[in-house]
Order: C-alpha cells, then sequence, then structure tokens
C-alpha cells in the first residue's frame, strides 16, 4: 500500500485489553498508529546570506570607483581639450601679430612643423590616429589665422 507523502504516522498509547501490552509504558497501554494530516501551503522567505552581502557591497563600492575615475577622466579631458584650444588660438594671434608687425619677414613656424609631422606619419605608411589628429590641428590652426587675419 503506497503511503501518502503528507500523511505523518505518529505512535500513540491506549489502554490496553486483556494479553496486549506496550513495550514503552508497560502493561496498563497498549501501542497504536495513527495519521495526522498536514496541509503544504506555498510561501517566500528572505534570507540574507552575508557572504554573498559583503562581496555585493565590494562590487557595489567597486562600480562607485570606477564610475569616479570615469568622471575624472571626462573632466581632464575636456580641460585638455580648452587648453588645445587656447594654444592654438594664442599661437594664431601671435604668428598674426608677427606677419604684421615684425621687422623682418616672417616665418610661420608652427604650420611649417604641423606639416611636417603629417609628412612624419604619411612615411610610415600606416593610417594613423595622430595624422587625422595633426590634420585636424592644422586646420584649426589655419582657420583661426584666416579669421584674425579678416578682422585686421
Amino acid at each position: 500500500m503506497d503511503t501518502d507523502p503528507f500523511a505523518m504516522t505518529v505512535p500513540k498509547h491506549i489502554l490496553k485489553s486483556k494479553n496486549d501490552k506496550c513495550p514503552q509504558c508497560g502493561p496498563n497501554t497498549k501501542s497504536v498508529f495513527s495519521s495526522r494530516w498536514f496541509k503544504s501551503e506555498m510561501g517566500t522567505r528572505e534570507e540574507e546570506d552575508t557572504t554573498i552581502a559583503g562581496q555585493m557591497k565590494e562590487k557595489l563600492k567597486t562600480r562607485e570607483g570606477i564610475e569616479h575615475e570615469i568622471q575624472n577622466v571626462k573632466r581632464l579631458k575636456d580641460e585638455l581639450l580648452a587648453e588645445n584650444a587656447k594654444v592654438v588660438k594664442a599661437s594664431a594671434k601671435f604668428a598674426c601679430y608677427l606677419s604684421r608687425y615684425s621687422i623682418t619677414p616672417y616665418n610661420d613656424a608652427t604650420a611649417k612643423y604641423l606639416k611636417m609631422l603629417i609628412e612624419r606619419e604619411e612615411k610610415k605608411g600606416i593610417e594613423s590616429k595622430k595624422k587625422i589628429l595633426y590634420e585636424n590641428l592644422l586646420s584649426q590652426y589655419d582657420a583661426e589665422k584666416m579669421a584674425l587675419e579678416k578682422q585686421l
């Protein structure tokens, strides 16, 4: 006979008949088994594992640290781009000043130097980011210089 998984048999003791006796309780009772039924219910409970919680806190701190470093790198990048723009404007202003007010003929060394760097990158034979950056810098320099010459 199959037993029900939700039924639990529990030994009970009752008063004995004349010839029976319970091995645990002695001659006055006899051993009988009865069944009790239990209902299963679905439920949820939350447990916090301390090791996993600690690991999650460490990961969160690491993530916050990485995000902070990314913010710092972005801020530094913006500062460097602003400084680069200032240098380009200052060199263009200085070139315009020298070309207009110098006693001796003015040679634009900044443009020559940038062109020399571009040629050096072209000789390497590969398309590099440096070449593109030098070309962008030269075009910014020329545009700034033209704008200043038009104003004067």
